[in-house]
């Protein structure tokens, strides 16, 4: 099949069972064009398409399997892995592209429950010139997200806006920044006052993590607000 300029292929098979559904489905685009796949997004972005360059190979994996039973809450389980190598962006000809761009992306939600979902950004990285981006993310369970992550960045963020074409915002300075986090993000009750209809639910736990940045010159302007911050 073709999805707009995407080149997919998708087996797969659909039964019926006596109490519900049974179900397993394989997309998969192998040594794509970034490009293309790009194509695939929402109507708005194939604007921004026209006036962008994209380049760079990109392996896209999608599977949906498994039953669909309602009496029971049994439901089929959802991946979605990407994968882009020597990617390449510029926008109306910005005097530095965003180039190198590289990602492992791998994203999982088994039987559809948010409890065992994950996200795993094994690596992501790209340049412009002798600025760049490293980063490292894992996240497990959507609604208790227990959170590891690494961020380094040494970056012009007006180039790297010109590049992208991102115009809803506009952002200026150079940024300098570590981050790393590891942990969980917990919810439990809290008491407030000495009367038992006081209690309320909040967050008691978040991720041990380190972050040292600098901003120099900074500038943010957001479209439809009327001021911007800067300095």
């Amino acid at each position: 099949l073709k999805i707009n300029a995407l080149p997919v292929q998708l087996t797969g098979r659909f039964g019926f069972l006596s109490n519900g559904y049974e179900m397993f489905f394989k997309l998969e685009s192998k040594s794509s064009q970034l490009h293309d796949i790009v194509t695939v997004l929402p109507p708005e972005y194939l604007k921004w398409l026209q006036q962008t360059d994209v380049k760079g190979n990109a392996d896209v994996y999608v599977t949906l399997g498994g039953k669909y039973i309602a009496a029971t809450r049994e439901m089929p389980s959802l991946t979605f892995n990407m994968n882009i190598r020597n990617g390449f962006v510029n926008h109306a000809k910005a005097p530095v592209p965003v180039s190198n761009l590289y990602l492992d992306f791998r994203s999982s939600i088994p039987n559809m429950n948010l409890d065992s979902a994950y996200v795993n950004v094994d690596s992501l990285h790209f340049n412009m010139d002798k600025d760049y981006l490293d980063m490292v993310l894992k996240l497990r369970n959507v609604n208790h997200p227990e959170l590891h992550a690494m961020l380094k960045t040494d970056m012009d963020l007006e180039k790297w806006n010109q590049a992208t074409g991102y115009k809803d915002i506009h952002f200026k300075g150079r940024l300098s920044a570590q981050f790393n986090a590891d942990g969980t993000f917990r919810k439990g009750i809290v008491r407030k006052g000495r009367l038992r209809k006081n209690i309320d639910t909040a967050l008691v736990c978040i991720p041990r993590f380190n972050l040292t940045a600098t901003l120099k010159d900074g500038y943010a302007k957001i479209d439809t607000m009327p001021g911007s911050v800067d300095r």
